[in-house]
């Protein structure tokens, strides 16, 4: 990195949390009850970043039964979820790298494999249920439309964003290596309606949150202080509509 910012012309970092320091501002582009964080001071919360509109319609398996998306990349026990939710009659669309080979392992027309990138909006709008390995974005669009989520992290900032999750009640974590506490978990969530009642509290709290209209006051606020980076006064922050906190002070 330093060799890059020497390329640059720019001062060398002597820790990479200077990247969040030695700024104007921080946009912190998330929920404030998803933040891997939760306790920081003076946080000013933007909403997550979607990409509405991008990607394949979802094609469901006919037939009855809850419709699941599983949006996962391979782990130990994945072929052992994917037989879990046949077995429960789930009709689930599976999309990540390297799913086919657990897909196709079983072997089940219920459980169908995505080829391409599907749009998650539309995806969120029609599922019951999804399975996600901790990813932000993708899980903070199924909050936004009020879709419980079954967490099974592979690395620790997922872990963390799972277990803020847990907290709401909007969802379950299971170990990705144990495929008896994936099985219960996933149990639990088609069997409890607390957690999609708790995913639908969440969304209706941000029921007027625009990402179009998110993503132009972002760029307002980074235009202004583009023009006067010596300005602080307090910017107001939005999550849809609401006014969530003050910015930071400008540096």
């Amino acid at each position: 990195m330093n060799r890059q910012l020497d390329q640059w012309g720019q001062p060398a970092v002597d820790r990479l949390g200077r990247l969040y320091c030695d700024v104007d501002e921080n946009f912190l582009a998330t929920l404030p009850e998803l933040d891997h964080f939760p306790r920081r001071a003076g946080a000013a919360y933007w909403g997550p970043v979607l990409c509405d509109g991008e990607g394949d319609e979802p094609q469901w398996p006919a037939g009855e039964g809850p419709r699941v998306f599983a949006y996962l990349k391979a782990f130990p026990v994945l072929a052992g979820l994917l037989r879990a939710l046949d077995d429960a009659g789930c009709r689930t669309v599976v999309y990540g790298a390297g799913v086919g080979g657990a897909v196709r392992q079983c072997g089940s027309s219920r459980v169908q494999l995505a080829p391409r990138r599907l749009d998650v909006a539309k995806v969120a709008r029609a599922c019951d249920l999804a399975v996600l390995n901790g990813g932000h974005g993708v899980t903070a669009q199924m909050l936004l439309a009020g879709v419980p989520t079954l967490q099974i992290p592979l690395a620790q900032e997922q872990q963390m964003l799972a277990d803020a999750l847990a907290r709401l009640r909007a969802g379950e974590v299971a170990d990705r290596k144990s495929p008896e506490d994936v099985a219960a978990k996933l149990g639990a969530m088609l069997t409890d309606d607390g957690y999609r009642r708790a995913a639908r509290a969440l969304a209706d709290r941000y029921a007027d949150f625009d990402p179009k209209r998110q993503r132009a006051a972002m760029v307002a606020r980074a235009c202004a202080l583009l023009e006067a980076p010596a300005r602080r006064d307090a910017a107001p922050c939005f999550v849809g509509s609401t006014f969530v906190g003050p910015a930071p002070a400008l540096a």
